[in-house]
């Protein structure tokens, strides 16, 4: 029995001085030295039934405290980015007919003052205008509808600056011809149709692409692909 008791007290002296030994480790060394492993927090919670002294106990506690307000908050987590691509902006046929008239007007200014300046009359002049309204209008429209059927250069946000310019020169191209025709027939002489077909294409086609930039920031008559047209 003697030996029992003696093996108890000595087990209790020696968790004493353990605990002791850690708590002054704690204080020389500063923070890092148990965090790893949380022994401070549980020598803080053990400290009074191990008989430690309220000085010791309170110097803990504080080193404790600035463990938990030294470690950083967890970072808050990152939104996911919405990669889903906008569809396509669509016309509507009532776009395409205001589109073609509109220029169709604005394209018979030019032809009127061409025509004239190399034909010298005022009604061949009016005769190639009257031809190229006519059949443009309806050749315009066509294209128009054709190339809504096309996604090269638009995306969610319209046209891009690359479409607009190929429209210019593929319509140029189809245009010039057309007037060479129709400036062929009335004047009867190839020079000057040649001379108003060529000048129309070097100032129809840069303006024909300001006409497209500036359509191109008009929402009106557009849709998403997939939508119902409005």
């Amino acid at each position: 029995v003697l030996t029992c008791q003696a093996i108890e007290i000595w087990e209790q002296a020696m968790s004493r001085t353990l605990a002791l030994l850690a708590i002054a480790c704690a204080l020389l060394h500063g923070a890092d030295s148990f965090r790893a492993v949380g022994v401070r927090s549980r020598l803080v919670r053990g400290a009074p039934a191990l008989g430690v002294p309220r000085t010791a106990q309170v110097s803990l506690a504080r080193l404790d405290m600035s463990d938990a307000a030294a470690q950083p908050e967890p970072a808050a987590p990152k939104p996911v980015e919405d990669t889903v691509e906008e569809k396509p902006l669509l016309e509507t046929t009532q776009r395409s007919v205001v589109k073609a008239l509109s220029w169709r007007l604005t394209a018979a200014v030019i032809t009127l003052c061409t025509s004239l300046f190399f034909s010298g009359s005022l009604a061949q002049a009016g005769g190639i205008v009257a031809a190229d309204f006519l059949s443009k209008s309806v050749t315009m429209f066509i294209g128009e509808r054709l190339w809504n059927k096309s996604n090269v250069g638009r995306s969610g946000k319209g046209d891009s600056v690359g479409r607009s310019l190929l429209k210019a020169v593929v319509w140029r191209l189809f245009a010039a011809v057309n007037t060479l025709i129709s400036a062929g027939i009335f004047t009867g002489a190839l020079e000057a149709a040649a001379k108003i077909a060529g000048t129309d294409a070097i100032i129809k086609t840069s303006l024909f692409f300001v006409f497209e930039r500036v359509w191109a920031k008009i929402p009106w008559g557009r849709y998403r692909e997939g939508d119902e047209p409005k």
